[in-house]
């Protein structure tokens, strides 16, 4: 109980401090890939008795978006300040653990989770709750860091020198996170590898950029999987 109060607490001080400093206040560029399919499978006229869950929601980034697509969202977020932003944007938001969800079974007819559950070790448990509160036949979209790639070693570096700043952090590759779905009954429709995008314009930044794409052509690389996913039964 202890390990994993420290864990609870490391989670919410580390995200608390990124949302205090207006860190990562907007989708990144490459995250389309969420925004997209929720377009396309949810057309507005039908939004109105849909219900969305963004699993690990920060600040309300992506709520921000399906708030515009008319569809009935929600957050959760392990952060309190982090919540207390979004909330005062207009968001729901309620304060919560993505390994013990408050919601009832089969609640979601899609779960967002972008980028939040390689924060936790219990990652079965996480991805257990999620199928859990997602409906049969609904959507689950999300993205976790890669592991082969240069990010990856980029990630680890930083931690051994101590100046890392996301906290507890785990990478996957295809076919761990493959596992994890199976388990849960979910089936993938899309994966994808997005090239890195630098996003500063400094030297270390556009040469990763190249070398990421360069990496990508043989078969590595690539900061981050991102997949669509349905709920099978």
């Amino acid at each position: 109980m202890k390990k994993e109060k420290n864990i609870n607490n490391n989670l919410e001080n580390v995200w608390g401090l990124h949302a205090k400093n207006s860190t990562f206040l907007s989708p990144a560029k490459d995250d389309n890939f969420i925004q997209d399919p929720i377009k396309k499978w949810i057309p507005k006229s039908k939004n109105k008795n849909k219900k969305l869950l963004d699993a690990g929601c920060g600040i309300g980034q992506y709520l921000d978006f399906t708030k515009k697509q008319g569809i009935d969202s929600i957050g959760l977020e392990i952060s309190s300040e982090a919540a207390k932003i979004g909330i005062k944007k207009g968001h729901k938001i309620i304060i919560g653990d993505m390994r013990k969800m408050p919601f009832k079974n089969k609640e979601f007819d899609i779960v967002i989770a972008g980028g939040s559950i390689e924060h936790f070790k219990e990652t079965s448990l996480g991805f257990s709750e999620i199928s859990r509160v997602l409906k049969k036949d609904g959507y689950l979209l999300f993205n976790v860091p890669y592991r082969y790639g240069l990010f990856t070693l980029a990630k680890l570096v930083q931690q051994v020198f101590g100046i890392w700043r996301c906290g507890y952090e785990k990478s996957f590759s295809k076919r761990s996170i493959k596992k994890y779905l199976t388990k849960n009954n979910l089936i993938i429709l899309e994966i994808a590898r997005p090239p890195y995008l630098a996003t500063r314009k400094i030297f270390i930044a556009k040469l990763l950029e190249i070398l990421d794409k360069l990496s990508l052509k043989v078969g590595l690389g690539g900061p981050h999987i991102f997949l669509k996913c349905k709920k099978i039964k």
